[in-house]
């Protein structure tokens, strides 16, 4: 999957300051548009239950994804989901998903929060570091093995 091939556009803004966008992703089944939200603050959501989150269950389409949607938060609010990488993103999105997908903390997971790893930001996202460090803290052998999925 690469990440030009994925075409976004903004939908509209709400009154509470939310802006909402689509995602258009090549998949296997066709394409698939995603829709997601971000927040004054910079934070985004993705709900899991939308029609085309099953092209999340891939590594590559989810990394591609998350690295649109900090593409598109950054240029709402600047600063949006910093720290964050796109393989970090895509992991969060991954295990969100299959999470959902099993029923494994059902009404956590149905809606994927990502947001800054900065406490101080005011989109911080508590759990991000998870999905980060390992993605940065890995050996390089590790790694390479991660990247074939």
């Amino acid at each position: 999957m690469k990440p030009q091939t994925i075409q976004s556009r903004r939908l509209q803004t709400r009154a509470d300051g939310k802006a909402d966008y689509e995602i258009t992703v090549p998949a296997a089944k066709g394409v698939q548009r995603l829709t997601f939200s971000v927040d004054s603050n910079g934070a985004v959501a993705f709900d899991n239950a939308q029609a085309g989150a099953q092209c999340c269950k891939n590594r590559r389409i989810s990394r591609a994804v998350g690295a649109e949607m900090a593409r598109l938060a950054g240029e709402q609010v600047p600063g949006a989901l910093g720290g964050r990488s796109p393989r970090g993103l895509g992991l969060e999105l991954w295990v969100h998903y299959w999470f959902y997908r099993l029923r494994i903390l059902r009404v956590h997971t149905r809606v994927t929060d990502l947001g800054s790893l900065d406490p101080a930001h005011p989109g911080y996202d508590t759990n991000g570091f998870v999905f980060e460090r390992p993605v940065r803290g890995l050996p390089k052998a590790v790694k390479a093995l991660a990247r074939r999925r």
